[in-house]
């Protein structure tokens, strides 16, 4: 009996061994955030890129106004595109896009949902149509369910 035991605990642990690397190579939710100051944001271009499973993605947050520059105009509506990173030799994927509009003073949400999505390398691109004076600050999560 206590062959059998041990054998069984051995059996869980060089399992375990195996499925590690598999468990912590993706997930399901990614933290990200950002600062940006001009009116382009690149998660990519950062190096802040997120491991996902496969799934329905979807991207909640918040953006809020940091600072103001003298003669400030807007704020303008700030697209936020969910990119899938595939590789060198091909171009990278849109995943999906949402927009938000930040506010002066208080915190604005953002949220989008971008349907089923394949396990992959992702990352998100800020951007505004004009120049604007503010710098946002962003943040939340990319998921997949």
């Amino acid at each position: 009996m206590k062959k059998f035991v041990l054998s069984l605990f051995s059996l869980g642990i060089i399992g375990s061994a195996f499925l590690t690397p598999t468990i912590l190579a993706s997930s399901d939710t990614s933290f990200w955030s950002w600062t940006m100051e001009h009116r382009y944001i690149n998660g990519k271009d950062n190096n802040e890129l997120h491991e996902l499973n496969s799934g329905d993605m979807s991207l909640e947050g918040s953006i809020r106004i940091s600072d103001s520059q003298s003669g400030a105009v807007g704020p303008y509506e700030v697209t936020y595109e969910v990119r899938e990173d595939t590789g060198s030799w091909s171009p990278d994927r849109s995943a999906g896009v949402t927009t938000a509009t930040p506010d002066l003073y208080e915190d604005v949400s953002v949220s989008g949902n971008f349907g089923d999505q394949d396990a992959g390398t992702y990352y998100i691109v800020a951007s505004q149509a004009n120049e604007d004076g503010h710098t946002k600050s962003s943040n939340g999560t990319l998921s997949v369910n």
